[in-house]
């Protein structure tokens, strides 16, 4: 009976643990302004967890523990290219490093993947811990980095992903819906894979 009262205690003290730690509260590491009068994005941690936010009502944009969706956009997007040679990948948005991390487990050794980012701080804090929680992709010697606007890289490099598709047409994957206070609406126009005149 006592070695059963003892486990029982055990299981309570891990329990409690779990739910205390779950209310410690957030710390923020840094912050920095989204170009073009976007706002205020801070990154915040709570023990090992991180979650990166908007100032304001829009909240939390994302969190190191809930990252399927992420991993699932790079396995679609990427999983006709497992076997291909040299491919080129090109994924907009950097985030947690997660899509970046699942399309270099999915693609092979030979290919190049560009992620652009748009926010400097974000590449900067992927260098830190908060890259540890998706492996360190940007060390992945595959891995190119773009600092600016994922629809001015495309536009620059345009005849080179018209050349991988061999001219059709290239589908756009995102995770948000057009948004014109952000400029995000170009990607999801006709001129969104086309090149600038």
């Amino acid at each position: 009976m006592s070695t059963k009262s003892e486990k029982d205690q055990f299981a309570i003290i891990q329990i409690s643990h779990h739910f205390l730690g779950s209310m410690n509260p957030w710390k923020l590491l840094d912050k920095t302004e989204i170009p073009n009068g976007g706002g205020e994005l801070k990154l915040l941690q709570r023990e090992d967890e991180f979650s990166i936010r908007l100032s304001g009502n829009r909240g939390e944009l994302m969190n190191s523990r809930l990252h399927n969706s992420e991993e699932a956009l790079a396995e679609l997007g990427c999983a006709h290219l497992k076997s291909t040679v040299d491919a080129t990948v090109l994924i907009g948005g950097l985030g947690m490093g997660f899509t970046l991390a699942t399309a270099l487990k999915v693609v092979s050794q030979s290919a190049k993947v560009t992620v652009a980012e748009l926010i400097p701080a974000v590449v900067e804090w992927n260098r830190g811990a908060l890259g540890e929680r998706a492996g360190k992709p940007l060390l992945d010697g595959r891995v190119l980095v773009y600092t600016g606007d994922v629809v001015d890289l495309f536009n620059k490099k345009f005849d080179l992903y018209t050349k991988i598709t061999g001219g059709q047409r290239i589908d756009l994957f995102a995770t948000g819906t057009p948004d014109p206070d952000t400029g995000s609406a170009a990607l999801f126009s006709r001129r969104g894979n086309r090149p600038n005149n």
